[in-house]
């Protein structure tokens, strides 16, 4: 039961196939102790693939999610947790390493987040 209500608030989509409310949909994640860890684990490996396949502006749109999303939604399950407080720090301090890399990435391409282009001579 406690793995399958993890699951349910990992899935983004609620019972009626609607996509959920994404600031609910982390709020939640918040105060379950699997899903806490099981999302950002997930961002981790989502942003440490990207690079080959996502677009400049969903990794672009993808990591500004993680700093605003994934970030406070450890801080409140850290405090709902403490017992966690090492896999936490973890996974924030690997998060925050690759939100990093990407950024400067971004920033040598010159990626304008208002017009989601690189710079013309950059384009891949």
């Amino acid at each position: 039961p406690r793995v399958a209500h993890a699951t349910a608030l990992l899935n983004k989509y609620d019972d009626e196939g609607n996509l959920k409310d994404k600031d609910a949909y982390y709020a939640d994640m918040a105060y379950d102790p699997i899903a806490s860890v099981a999302k950002p684990a997930d961002n981790a490996h989502n942003q440490s693939t990207m690079g080959p396949v996502f677009a400049y502006k969903k990794q672009f749109d993808y990591t500004l999610n993680i700093k605003t999303r994934s970030w406070e939604m450890m801080k409140v399950a850290r405090r709902q947790w403490p017992e966690q407080e090492a896999v936490y720090e973890n996974l924030k301090f690997l998060l925050r390493i690759q939100y990093n890399a990407v950024q400067a990435m971004l920033h040598a391409v010159q990626f304008d987040p208002a017009t989601g282009k690189v710079h013309p001579a950059l384009q891949s």
